[in-house]
């Protein structure tokens, strides 16, 4: 009875390496796309944990999304020129609620500021926030 009793236990267990990242699935990518809707897809380097890069373009600014196995987000780079901070987390807020927690949000929100105290990098809820501001161009980076 013990050895199913041990079988039971391995088969409903976490796996030894936990997932990072968000799923890239349907909804998340709809959500992705209001910013940069025409996106180039290739694939990940074959030596590495990357299975596709997709680099996207559209009228409200860039993005950069590395997947990893399961279709994880790795990296989110998200890049809109705007004229002011507050369009800045306009623009930004929605993208970063589709692949991330309030608290990831409000922390990205704290930086995206017109003052150089604001930047650098940050870890909140196991995501990595980088923010840079280059004149009108603000660049969020979440990394998992």
């Amino acid at each position: 009875m013990k050895p199913c009793l041990l079988l039971l236990l391995m088969a409903c267990s976490e796996p030894a390496t936990p997932q990072r990242g968000p799923e890239y699935t349907a909804i998340v990518a709809n959500q992705l796309r209001a910013v940069a809707d025409q996106c180039q897809v290739k694939r990940g380097p074959s030596d590495g944990d990357l299975v596709e890069v997709r680099t996207c373009l559209g009228p409200r600014g860039t993005m950069r999304i590395d997947l990893g196995p399961g279709r994880r987000i790795r990296v989110l780079e998200l890049s809109i020129r705007v004229s002011s901070a507050w369009e800045a987390r306009r623009e930004i807020e929605p993208v970063v609620l589709a692949v991330a927690g309030p608290a990831v949000v409000d922390a990205v929100k704290a930086r995206v500021q017109p003052t150089p105290a604001s930047l650098g990098t940050v870890t909140v809820d196991g995501v990595r926030i980088a923010v840079t501001i280059v004149g009108q161009r603000y660049t969020v980076t979440l990394a998992w």
